[in-house]
């Protein structure tokens, strides 16, 4: 409180506050799945709370006027996330606004997902990816990393001929743990990570049968009978859904929890991400699959595809 008396000589100057910059990322949005059809969006905006409001430094807005003040730069990164281990593929500094991870000037510009390079030379490959920005204030101070991350389903007829450092070997099945260009050899292994994908004799596929409905709560689920002479590894699943139901929580196999990454809308086309737990069905076995969502299942509504590393894909519809 000020004193009343009346004192000689000038007040003191307040403390200004300062704290590191400030960055948002506007596009993609987190979860965004883009197939060859579609433009990928990167954009941020950043600016630092200690010129804005010097007195405070308190936060603004979501996408103010104030973009791009008391910011130097602002720095892109784009990580292939289903590499071994993961990737960078992209990188980009801009250092005026509008901040873009493709650049642009007024508009950020976009990039053509059915194209074979990112814009430095890297390979575009299917999967999940992560797109990092941060920023530098004038006062060469840098904001934290902030992450989003989207998933690019283009396919295996993508896939570059370009090879990062450090990426697992080409493998088309289901799995997509890819980047290089498949020598032909003639010969196959049946197994999950051979260099092609044996083709299965139909009466071994009419083996492997998806049957059974059942949905309570939040939760559906099938049975899936392994009727064939050996044992064989879920791999992947196509599974359309009600869009009442929701977002997709997780997946379990057995009770084991398989899959949680979620996906907002259907419908879901799951290659990568799952966790440690087992996905094997051995000769007589039959397994339980379940799909649990944000809200009350839907009784009907349903289309379920299946993949095996024997090359199988049961089908069900519901």
């Amino acid at each position: 409180v000020p004193s009343k008396t009346p004192t000689s000589g000038s007040s003191p100057t307040p403390t200004k506050c300062l704290v590191d910059p400030f960055v948002e990322i506007l596009a993609p949005p987190d979860g965004a799945v883009y197939t060859l059809a579609d433009n990928l969006p990167a954009e941020a905006f950043a600016y630092d709370p200690d010129n804005v409001d010097p007195d405070t430094c308190q936060p603004i807005g979501v996408y103010p006027s104030d973009n791009g003040m008391g910011i130097n730069r602002v720095e892109f990164e784009i990580w292939w996330l289903d590499g071994v281990p993961d990737v960078l593929v992209h990188s980009q500094a801009q250092l005026s606004v509008k901040y873009c991870g493709f650049t642009g000037t007024t508009s950020c510009n976009t990039f053509p997902v059915n194209s074979s390079t990112w814009p430095g030379g890297a390979p575009v490959s299917s999967g999940w990816h992560k797109l990092k920005a941060r920023a530098s204030d004038d006062g060469g101070h840098w904001s934290g990393w902030l992450e989003v991350e989207f998933y690019l389903n283009i396919g295996p007829t993508a896939t570059p001929t370009y090879t990062p450092v450090n990426t697992a070997t080409y493998t088309p099945t289901p799995t997509h743990t890819s980047t290089p260009t498949p020598t032909a050899t003639g010969t196959y292994t049946p197994t999950p990570t051979s260099t092609s994908t044996p083709s299965p004799t139909p009466d071994t596929c009419t083996l492997i049968t998806v049957t059974g409905f059942n949905y309570s709560g939040n939760n559906v689920w099938w049975s899936v009978t392994n009727g064939g002479s050996t044992a064989i590894t879920f791999v992947g699943v196509y599974f359309d859904w009600p869009t009442a139901n929701g977002g997709l929580n997780h997946v379990k196999w057995d009770g084991g929890t398989i899959w949680d990454m979620g996906w907002s809308i259907p419908p879901a086309d799951i290659i990568t991400g799952w966790t440690m737990a087992s996905r094997v069905i051995n000769p007589g076995q039959t397994s339980q699959l379940e799909f649990s969502f944000d809200s009350p299942a839907e009784p009907t509504g349903y289309t379920l595809t299946l993949t095996f590393d024997n090359g199988c894909t049961p089908s069900k519809t519901d």
